[in-house]
């Protein structure tokens, strides 16, 4: 008879003492018993580790008994390895032909095949005049644009590489008409009279000969002018009204004059 009792496994197993001096492990599962271990007295109390690996028991002679439980190694099988087949024989060649490919062995194209060159960027038209030295087609193709900024560049690059003067030269009608056109439009904006007064100054040297000849240049020639007429007058009035005001601030920031403060 059991006359005392423990649990084992986390739940899954009974351990038992008894009076006959003999520890059961009974299993709840498949309720299987087995003989743990065997004393010359009854056996009063038993206990077991969390992870089974340390069993104590307790007898009526004042004996405490721990046992440790070494874990059964495993015994694997040798298997015996195939040997691969001699290079240059039929089998040789025929290695890996009936093999599926697995989820984990499919890869992307992308992971396999290099990424492929950058291309270069491409060159703007105005670039790619300049960088041939055709300076008058580089003009031309910067005013195509009709984006001031990028005829400024063109024209600050033109001016450093000292191409200005040959930019401008041998233009007919049409081909002078856009820059007079663009001349006209933006000489009088101030972040951009720096740059184009010069190229104003330079035109009318090369083109004096066709002022009176040819309407078209001439009407954008009086643009120019009047447009530069408007900026310096406005220019001026506002240089005399800032003359004004600073009279006026000091006047008021100086003290008044009048009589010392004091008694008769």
């Amino acid at each position: 008879a059991g006359a005392c009792l423990a649990w084992a496994s986390t739940g899954r197993r009974l351990v038992t003492g008894g009076a006959d001096g003999v520890v059961k492990a009974h299993s709840l599962e498949d309720f299987v018993s087995i003989r743990v271990a065997r004393y010359d007295s009854p056996v009063l109390c038993v206990s077991s580790s969390i992870d089974d690996l340390f069993l104590a028991a307790g007898t009526a002679a004042g004996r405490l008994d721990a046992r440790v439980r070494l874990a059964a190694k495993p015994h694997h099988k040798l298997r015996r390895q195939p040997l691969a087949p001699p290079p240059g024989t039929y089998r040789h060649f025929q290695r890996g032909k009936a093999y599926q490919p697995r989820g984990v062995d499919v890869l992307a194209v992308a992971d396999i095949l290099p990424a492929p060159a950058s291309k270069k960027p491409k060159l703007q038209p105005y670039d790619e005049a300049l960088r041939k030295f055709r300076y008058g087609d580089a003009l031309d193709a910067a005013l195509a644009t009709r984006d001031p900024a990028v005829v400024l560049a063109v024209l600050a690059q033109l001016d450093r590489r000292g191409g200005l003067h040959a930019a401008l030269a041998n233009r007919d009608e049409d081909r002078l008409e856009p820059l007079l056109a663009f001349l006209a439009a933006h000489v009088a904006t101030p972040p951009y009279a720096a740059r184009l007064i010069p190229v104003v100054h330079l035109a009318l040297d090369q083109y004096r000969s066709a002022l009176g000849a040819r309407p078209a240049i001439d009407e954008l020639f009086n643009r120019i002018a009047l447009n530069l007429a408007r900026e310096t007058d406005a220019q001026r009035a506002l240089l005399r009204l800032s003359g004004t005001v600073r009279a006026l601030a000091a006047t008021v920031s100086s003290p008044p004059e009048g009589p010392a403060a004091g008694g008769v």
